[in-house]
């Protein structure tokens, strides 16, 4: 292993058996299997297998912390991703072109659920068993896509609006069921 300075105002090199494996360029970037860094670090992975890691942070006990994939994949296998502000609120922004949906995905190899945001028509989607079940549209309309599911409300779920495809209802199963009109000389019409 050799340190090389190249001159005294460029850039450091670290090499190992006559390759090199980090530089330290004039603004102070460094770079790991780059000559080039582009960013404080920048760390580039030397296998083309999108699987295989650039980086890998481990504990004191050798445990995998957080390891990042040569594809952009963050794995963290040991527990919870914690995004804190101790002094406000905190958040993970997710960025994607306006024709595009952005969202988090819940799968175990098969894409099952998600809850997404498709810029093109500002609609946020909540996909279950693999299908998108519920949607809230730019408007505020609440849509359940599916026939015979059930809004179901109340702590028991007595109260519930179901449409199967032709028919709609108004199913209560417990108590008794009121419709009422508590505006003073107010109406109730049915058709």
């Amino acid at each position: 292993a050799d340190l090389n300075n190249e001159s005294a105002f460029s850039t450091m090199s670290f090499r190992v058996d006559g390759s090199e494996k980090v530089r330290i360029d004039t603004s102070g970037n460094v770079g790991i299997g780059t000559s080039s860094p582009g960013a404080r670090l920048q760390i580039n992975g030397s296998s083309t297998d999108s699987s295989a890691h650039t980086l890998i942070a481990r504990n004191s006990g050798g445990t995998s912390l957080f390891s990042i994939r040569n594809d952009g994949r963050v794995d963290i296998p040991t527990g919870n991703l914690n995004v804190t502000n101790a002094s406000g609120a905190a958040g993970i922004q997710i960025t994607t072109p306006d024709t595009t949906d952005g969202g988090i995905y819940f799968n175990d190899g098969a894409n099952t659920g998600a809850v997404t945001y498709l810029h093109s028509n500002n609609s946020m989607k909540f996909r279950v068993n693999g299908q998108n079940r519920v949607q809230i549209g730019y408007n505020g309309n609440v849509d359940l896509l599916y026939d015979d599911a059930n809004l179901r409300i109340g702590d028991g779920q007595d109260l519930r609006l179901v449409h199967n495809g032709t028919d709609s209802y108004i199913n209560n199963t417990t108590g008794i069921f009121w419709i009422q009109n508590q505006v003073t000389s107010g109406a109730i019409y049915t058709r």
